[in-house]
């Protein structure tokens, strides 16, 4: 976080913190492309098999590889349970034609938080309160994915 919002560890999902910069070179990877679409580390594995030519591994992976289209309205998914935090935080992002949502769900009964990254990138602004159908919508994706208590 380096001070950013007065803090100085990861332990949140900010994206100061929780977002980590990738950079995919070498033959046949198009130079100068940019994803504005929620991506995950587990989308590593199957990018590497696919720039590397091996077969799709189909049931293998939880992830997509990066060398095709974006998914705009895909849900990905981020965690933090450890040291500096005193409760779990889970996290879930997508983009819509309405904006780039972030929604962090805090465990024992926290208030939560929804972010608008396209119109408040800096994440200053949380609309919890006056996005009553996003926030269902956040709550909906994340419980497809798994319970956040």
């Amino acid at each position: 976080m380096l001070g950013r919002k007065g803090l100085w560890g990861k332990y949140n999902v900010y994206d100061a913190a929780a977002r980590v910069p990738l950079i995919v070179a070498g033959p046949d990877i198009p130079a100068g492309r940019n994803r504005a679409d929620p991506v995950s580390l587990i989308d590593l594995a199957p990018t590497i098999c696919a720039a590397a030519g091996l077969p799709d591994p189909g049931q293998g992976f939880s992830g997509r590889s990066l060398l095709y289209t974006a998914q705009s309205n895909r849900t990905v998914i981020s965690e933090y349970h450890d040291g500096g935090c005193s409760v779990g935080i889970t996290m879930v992002r997508w983009n819509d034609t309405g904006g780039a949502w972030k929604y962090v769900h805090y465990a024992e009964g926290h208030p939560p938080q929804l972010l608008d990254l396209a119109s408040d990138p800096m994440e200053r602004d949380d609309l919890s309160a006056s996005r009553a159908d996003i926030v269902a919508e956040a709550r909906r994706r994340m419980a497809e994915i798994l319970d956040p208590e």
